[in-house]
């Protein structure tokens, strides 16, 4: 199974039909149709359908196509990964980071990086545990850092812990209850709250649940750090945020931090990745970046 001919059937798949992808891959058609005919004669099965709307999967094109698309992927690692280790650095990182970690030390990983490595390029989006598996898995992502709920990790997800998570209860600044001491003075209060796994969001039912207290009010389930601010700053519903997410916020002056006597819950920020696919030095660079400035941010915090 020739790498050519994969990459060609990509192409083709992802173009809609063989002159788009003629352009992309820069072969002629003929030669394209004779590699991806010996592809086909080598799976024992059509991967294309041709009509006159276009070109298409074929059911056994469609199961192709996630491991092609791997295939690809790793095979442009390994290019990378040689190209690194003879001294050529040059490629792509991509990796996902939770807001509070892309507001307090990555700015600095990435500058610190690319003043050595100015030829990596780096992919940098926003992601939180546990969406980010799925980029994990398919290779579109080399790691995340966020807060994670570890114990829930199966192979082949393992995780590295960095820092605890600085999370605060919020609420705008003229808020009656602002002042409050403890949670059971917030017990009848409306809350935001986020339902991803091991986030900001999920702590404040922890809380409640470990005071004893039940019945948590909802009044919003916002996944969206930029608005969260805000919307807690114009109602009044209180929240849990990231201290780096509300330092930041053009809404600092608006909000207030309810000094309860209760601890939250912290949870922890990890480095997750895959163990069983190899980083490339690169990625690898970057990582310890990550683990310098996240080494400084907390003691700082301490």
């Amino acid at each position: 199974m020739k790498l050519q001919a994969i990459r060609y059937f990509i192409a083709v798949v992802e173009a809609g039909g063989f002159r788009a992808a003629t352009n992309t891959v820069h072969v002629s058609q003929s030669a394209m149709t004779a590699a991806l005919q010996q592809l086909e004669e080598e799976l024992g099965a059509p991967l294309l359908h041709r009509s006159r709307r276009g070109v298409t999967p074929t059911q056994f094109g469609r199961a192709f196509l996630d491991r092609a698309r791997a295939i690809e992927r790793e095979s442009r690692k390994a290019r990378e990964e040689i190209a690194q280790l003879r001294g050529h650095w040059e490629g792509t990182v991509s990796f996902a980071t939770s807001p509070a970690i892309g507001i307090s030390i990555v700015p600095s990983v990435i500058k610190a990086f690319r003043e050595r490595f100015p030829g990596i390029r780096v992919r940098c989006v926003d992601g939180l545990y546990p969406a980010v598996l799925g980029g994990l898995r398919d290779g579109h992502l080399d790691f995340a850092i966020s807060p994670c709920a570890v114990e829930q990790l199966d192979p082949p997800f393992v995780a590295e812990l960095l820092l605890p998570a600085d999370v605060v209860i919020v609420c705008r600044r003229d808020h009656p209850l602002r002042k409050a001491q403890s949670l059971m003075e917030l017990a009848d209060c409306e809350w935001v709250i986020s339902t991803g796994a091991g986030g900001a969001g999920a702590l404040i039912q922890q809380a409640f649940q470990a005071a004893g207290l039940h019945g948590l009010k909802v009044g919003l389930v916002c996944e969206s750090f930029m608005a969260l601010p805000g919307v807690l700053a114009l109602s009044d519903m209180l929240g849990t945020l990231p201290r780096a997410v509300l330092d930041d916020t053009r809404w600092r002056q608006e909000l207030a931090i309810v000094p309860i006597r209760e601890r939250l819950p912290a949870p922890q920020i990890a480095i997750l990745r895959r163990d069983d696919i190899p980083l490339t030095p690169a990625t690898t660079e970057l990582i310890s970046w990550v683990r310098h400035f996240a080494s400084k941010l907390g003691r700082a915090d301490v």
